[in-house]
């Protein structure tokens, strides 16, 4: 199958907004990222914030009324008479976002979004009208991701990877919960499982899927560490055998889950600043944040109201005092802006052998590390 929008477009889209930020830093001249941009063009149209989202809302509605046209053409006498209304509006979205994608130039531009989104839906409506009440939970999910995954593949759309891992995650603990065995290690498979992805997620280096690498890299951290949470452990296992009562009662393996609720953001916030991974670090202070919380849950020693103030003044001291001691630049690490470091290390034979030459990027060459989300270079204009 092959890919939806233009791959080297892509690639040259991020070599340029990496090049724009290296210009806004002075380390290269207008003239020499213009140069850059000529070298390196491309297609795409990319409005700004505020058009993609009215693009979307558009499109949406026309796509509304294309649907309701179709199911008054063929009657809506029951639900299963929306099957066949439901697949033709489905084969309607997709000819039109093919359509879009290579005629009008879209890249992740809100219509095209918005077709996508659509197409699935009217594809995977018709199996829930056709067997309703008749498929588990897993087996829905098991459609659900016959449709997700091609079109992840295809259109890397970073909403539709985070779909897919949700209806991932679902399948596996509709799955497990039908054993008293798999209620029990269900904490445990969701650590191992989620700490295999996030390997595995890593691992893709292809600028196409940079942006859906860059969500699920967050997500799949987060929920390492609340799969292991102690409080998420304990809630949940009350809620999943239904035992009332004002308070959860005790887990089996209790020191484990303590511990891991400490240990992890402390791993998170330590390799976030040893590699200077953003993504590590953010996920490392939320992780922490939501450690305290979960200590204060359970040991109550302060009130709400003094909790909150002494989080407050914490935090706020301890903020200053970084800001205060970084800065100087101090083991790699200031307190100030600073893009991917590693890059700025290669920007001279980035730019004598590869930018300025006849010669283009390798396509496997992966221009600086990961942790912010780009999206720079859109033009305002419609």
């Amino acid at each position: 199958m092959n890919r939806a929008y233009q791959e080297t477009w892509v690639k040259n889209l991020y070599l340029q907004n990496k090049c724009r930020k290296w210009m806004s830093k002075k380390l290269l001249t207008e003239a020499q990222f213009e140069r850059i941009c000529s070298q390196f063009p491309h297609q795409f149209y990319l409005p700004n914030l505020f058009v993609r989202i009215g693009l979307f809302l558009f499109a949406s509605v026309s796509g509304s009324f294309f649907v309701s046209f179709i199911a008054l053409l063929f009657g809506m006498e029951s639900g299963n008479s929306f099957i066949i209304p439901s697949i033709i509006s489905g084969i309607g979205f997709f000819v039109s976002l093919e359509f879009m994608i290579r005629e009008k130039k879209l890249y992740h531009s809100g219509a095209d979004n918005a077709l996508l989104y659509a197409g699935l839906v009217s594809f995977f409506v018709p199996l829930v009208i056709l067997f309703e009440n008749r498929l588990e939970v897993w087996q829905y999910c098991l459609a659900a991701l016959i449709l997700l995954i091609p079109a992840c593949y295809r259109y890397a759309d970073s909403f539709l990877a985070l779909c897919l891992l949700a209806v991932w995650y679902t399948l596996v603990m509709s799955l497990m919960m039908k054993s008293v065995t798999g209620r029990m290690l269900l904490p445990f498979a969701m650590v191992g499982m989620s700490a295999a992805l996030y390997l595995l997620v890593s691992k893709i280096c292809d600028i196409y899927y940079r942006q859906s690498r860059i969500l699920l890299e967050f997500i799949l951290l987060l929920l390492i560490y609340l799969s292991g949470n102690y409080y998420v452990v304990r809630e949940a296992n009350a809620l999943i055998n239904d035992i009332g009562g004002s308070e959860s009662p005790q887990i089996d393996f209790a020191i484990v889950f303590y511990a891991f609720t400490l240990i992890i953001p402390a791993l998170y916030i330590f390799l976030g600043l040893k590699q200077k991974n953003r993504i590590l670090l953010i996920a490392g202070l939320l992780a922490l944040a939501f450690s305290g919380f979960t200590f204060y849950y359970y040991t109550d020693f302060l009130s709400a109201s003094q909790a909150t103030a002494l989080s407050g003044v914490l935090m706020i001291g301890i903020s200053a005092l970084c800001i205060h001691y970084l800065k100087q630049p101090r083991y790699g690490i200031a307190d100030h802006p600073e893009e991917d470091s590693s890059a700025y290390l290669h920007i001279q034979t980035i730019l004598a052998s590869e930018v300025l030459s006849d010669v283009p990027a390798h396509d496997n060459f992966r221009f600086g590390g990961s942790g912010e989300f780009s999206g720079g270079g859109s033009a305002g204009e419609y």
